[in-house]
């Protein structure tokens, strides 16, 4: 049974903080909640200073989490307070239904992710959550035009003069009809960012349909840029969409080492828990040499209307994550690579990586505007 004890047996058994071992075991079991939907998002503040010392210790107590509702979940929000058992772990601020918006932020709102493409509109990914989620994308944004009304009301909305002070603005969406209104999405949004909004941050587009040399010659103009290749299974291509699983892993590889030498940032997302470790582990030494970016490396989440078949029969067993998490580390060890905390909310790491410690703005809106209650876009 999933309990503090258990915890503590793995965090020792595998020197990870108890904070990085609880938030592992919390992302992948989801949490009981008498909510009325299948998945929440919200800050959590650490308030058990005894069983997270690093919390104290680095002043860092603030966490963000979107996680799946499950009645059998060892986790429970209970009036705002978020438990293990009987356990108190902290309290739960700014809970609501995790809906799939036009756009969110990340990193004190220094970092904006763009949903330009009704990305629960796309199908096929039978790991993917965002279909189940309530739609509030409903519309497409392609031209400059378009761009630029969003950005005209997006800055109204938040009293913002313009984009300077944002680090990056992020492309997620669901795919297109075909990578040439990927690339004219790209160029458009930061044609008008830069010209139009005093935008001199990266731009990142998250996906699969960048896929061949003459693609990427074509964004060469959008640098600086970072390009995350959706890649989420190495060998279990048929759990993706079709025209995802028909670029070879060789395939991909190329393409990423093509990027680099263009001077891209290169990087890849892959969905721990749908394969084994042997194949975690062969991979993630293979692809080390054509990242210059640390991957997105995603926890698995079965929501309510996923099999959990789709697991690989390893991670029915919370010590899999465990295990997977210092193969990781051991291929990215003679690396500067680490996580970037604000990018990912259901990552293997939180306080560490390896032994180096891991900081920065980790929730996507400053504290005092959660704990006045105007976070919610």
């Amino acid at each position: 049974m999933l309990d503090i004890d258990l915890i503590k047996k793995l965090s020792e058994k595998y020197e990870i903080p108890m904070e990085d071992s609880v938030f592992i075991a919390l992302n992948t079991t989801g949490v009981d909640y008498d909510c009325g939907y299948d998945r929440m998002r919200g800050q959590l503040h650490v308030t058990n200073t005894n069983l997270f010392p690093l919390t104290v210790n680095e002043n860092e107590s603030y966490f963000y989490f979107a996680l799946p509702v499950h009645k059998n979940s060892p986790f429970k929000l209970n009036n705002n307070k978020l438990l293990l058992n009987n356990t108190e772990l902290g309290l739960m601020e700014g809970t609501t239904e995790d809906i799939c918006n036009s756009h969110y932020w990340r990193r004190e709102r220094t970092s904006l992710n763009i949903n330009p493409n009704q990305r629960t509109s796309c199908r096929g990914c039978n790991f993917c959550y965002a279909i189940y989620q309530i739609p509030h994308d409903n519309k497409k944004l392609l031209t400059k035009e378009d761009f630029k009304n969003f950005f005209v009301k997006f800055l109204d909305k938040y009293d913002m003069k313009d984009l300077g002070d944002l680090i990056e603005l992020s492309v997620v969406t669901g795919c297109y009809t075909d990578s040439n209104q990927v690339i004219e999405t790209l160029k458009n949004i930061k044609h008008v960012a830069d010209n139009e909004f005093n935008f001199k941050g990266r731009l990142l587009y998250l996906g699969s349909q960048i896929s061949t040399e003459e693609d990427l010659q074509q964004l060469v103009g959008c640098q600086p840029m970072r390009i995350c290749f959706s890649i989420e299974t190495f060998e279990n291509r048929n759990k993706l969409r079709e025209s995802k699983s028909k670029l070879s892993i060789e395939y991909i590889k190329s393409l990423m080492l093509k990027a680099r030498k263009m001077e891209f940032e290169v990087t890849y997302s892959y969905v721990l828990g749908l394969e084994p470790l042997n194949t975690v582990e062969k991979y993630f030494n293979e692809f080390r040499e054509v990242c210059n970016v640390f991957p997105i490396v995603n926890l698995l989440q079965i929501h309510n209307k996923q099999s959990a078949t789709i697991k690989t029969p390893e991670a029915n067993n919370i010590e899999y994550f465990f295990k997977a998490r210092k193969i990781i580390e051991k291929a990215f060890k003679s690396t500067a690579l680490e996580p970037e905390v604000w990018n990912n909310y259901r990552s293997p790491w939180t306080m560490r990586f390896a032994n180096k410690r891991l900081s920065g703005k980790r929730i996507p809106h400053p504290i005092e505007i959660f704990n006045k209650g105007k976070c919610r876009d």
